[in-house]
């Protein structure tokens, strides 16, 4: 039946997550700590944003938003999500698809109320910096790239971006440092 189906998932989410948390470090979890919602609901929706997110067409990324509102509607004050939100906004101007006077609003919304909640958040520095970038903020944009990377150096869109971020600048060596 299908209560016993979601009670084995649970059991094997946990067993899974437990032996992850032993192989993390202890800057990993509290960062983990941190970031994490009070809704496992939450962090589900959160995870599927992210999955469409990644596949970067817009059908998909007006999905991951969605997907993140849900997240945010069930734990408001999960810094995370908003973050997402910040992230599928940027792509989304980036496919050109709406004006960037439209869309930049959100991502630098979504990204401060992701810093309110959370002002250690890489991912809400990134997607910060990504927005000064494009709104020709250039030492501000530095500024949080620099602080995304000294939160989390292993979170790779901060790396990505900022690569694209050098590579304007014309600092190209740079800029193949935070490719490799």
């Amino acid at each position: 039946n299908v209560s016993d189906l979601q009670l084995i998932q649970e059991q094997i989410s946990r067993e899974i997550s437990e032996k992850l948390l032993s192989k993390l470090s202890g800057e990993d979890r509290k960062r983990l700590a941190r970031s994490a919602p009070m809704d496992s609901a939450a962090y589900q929706l959160y995870l599927q944003g992210r999955f469409h997110w990644n596949k970067r067409t817009l059908g998909e990324l007006q999905q991951s938003i969605d997907f993140f509102a849900q997240a945010v509607e069930k734990d408001p004050r999960y810094a995370l999500a908003y973050a997402g939100q910040a992230d599928a906004y940027a792509l989304i101007a980036d496919l050109n698809v709406l004006p960037g006077r439209e869309v930049m609003p959100k991502v630098k919304s979504a990204a401060a109320k992701a810093l309110e909640l959370d002002p250690a958040l890489a991912e809400a520095h990134t997607s910060l910096a990504w927005a000064k970038f494009h709104d020709w903020e250039f030492s501000g944009a530095e500024s949080e790239f620099k602080s995304a990377l000294e939160l989390n150096s292993s979170y790779p869109t901060t790396h990505s971006w900022y690569s694209e971020y050098l590579t304007a600048m014309g600092r190209f060596g740079e800029a193949e440092k935070e490719t490799l």
